[in-house]
């Protein structure tokens, strides 16, 4: 007797650690590095953590149009907790 349900599993498993690596990226932005082409990268990368395959791509182009990517550059807080926290 052969079974009426296939089961199928992924090939790879994705074990990352978003929130630690969203930190890191958070931590180097902040670090004061001038540099357009670190910038870029680094909100690159974040929107690589944030967003679907759907907007990626278009976020991507936004980043790499942008003619001042430091421009929008703000505090951030060391800690994802920071803002939990003082509530």
């Amino acid at each position: 007797m052969t079974p009426d349900v296939e089961i199928f599993y992924p090939d790879t498993f994705d074990i990352k650690d978003y929130p630690s690596e969203l930190q890191f990226l958070q931590m180097a932005k902040a670090s004061g590095v001038r540099s357009t082409t670190l910038m870029q990268e680094i909100d690159k990368n974040i929107a690589d953590l944030i967003l679907d395959d759907e907007k990626l791509a278009r976020a991507h182009m936004e980043i790499e149009n942008q003619s001042q990517p430091n421009a929008g550059l703000r505090s951030i807080p060391t800690s994802l907790n920071n803002e939990q926290e003082a509530v």
